[in-house]
């Protein structure tokens, strides 16, 4: 099991509605030089740091299984591209507009199960 993040225009990624066309997704893969689409529209995220990184389409949404820091802060690029946001598995939001200043990757703000349990992240 692991754990995804998301890029999503709808307020909780799970929910119906609000989604990211898979044409108008791929269409926008295909012009950016780190990603690289592949067979059966399979995207490779290749950040400046680090290995190549699958990306996928699922239901309006843009998903990564537990990316590494590199990722994320590639994924946030993207949401901040698309006019989106990018969440963790929770429903935490990252703070894309962080990355116009920092290059480090955004934090995201505590979720709900942090929030419900205390916990921080």
């Amino acid at each position: 099991m692991g754990y995804d993040l998301h890029i999503t225009r709808r307020d909780f990624w799970a929910d119906d509605g609000n989604e990211i066309p898979k044409a108008e997704w791929l269409t926008y893969a295909q012009t950016q030089p780190n990603l690289r689409v592949a067979e059966a529209d399979e995207v490779w995220l290749s950040p400046a740091k680090g290995e190549d990184w699958p990306i996928w389409w699922f239901q309006g949404t843009i998903d990564a299984k537990n990316p590494p820091d590199s990722v994320i802060q590639e994924m946030a690029h993207i949401a901040l591209a698309l006019d989106a946001t990018l969440q963790g598995d929770d429903g935490e939001h990252y703070d894309t507009n962080a990355i116009r200043s920092d290059p480090h990757p955004p934090s995201p703000k505590p979720g709900f199960l942090s929030r419900l349990f205390g916990k921080s992240q």
